[in-house]
């Protein structure tokens, strides 16, 4: 003998199905937007650009740009110059040289003590005089 109620097949029973359909199409999307690990890891970083940083070049000592840099093993950073960023906080580009003639450029985040580079110097940026 049962005895537990016969369930309805009222509008309640109709959400379980909608509720798992749609959490099965939000899985697919999100799948299918999931970059590989390896396409990541070959994406290729935007050189600086004269836009983003648009201040005049600064020569001052700026021990978290260095801790950065040596945090990041840049090397070859004897003279170094560097500009902040329009809207970004703690971000620079920094032209570093060993000779004074030969420049690499680098974005540096000193929040994040993350180095992006070498670039070569943007044109539109010469290093400094």
């Amino acid at each position: 003998m049962n005895t537990l109620p016969e369930p309805s097949a009222g509008p309640s029973s109709m959400l379980l199905p909608i509720v798992a359909v749609g959490l099965m199409v939000a899985a697919v999307g999100v799948e299918m937007t999931r970059e590989p690990a390896e396409v990541g890891s070959q994406r290729v970083v935007r050189a600086p650009s004269a836009a983003d940083f648009g201040s005049a070049w600064r020569r001052d000592s700026h021990v978290d740009l260095q801790r950065t840099l040596a945090a990041n093993k840049v090397e070859d950073c004897a003279d170094m110059a560097y500009r902040p960023h329009r809207t970004i906080h703690g971000e620079y580009l920094v032209y570093c040289t060993r000779n004074g003639r030969s420049w690499t450029s680098w974005v540096v985040s000193t929040g994040a003590q993350r180095v992006s580079g070498p670039f070569p110097p943007d044109p539109l940026m010469p290093p400094p005089q």
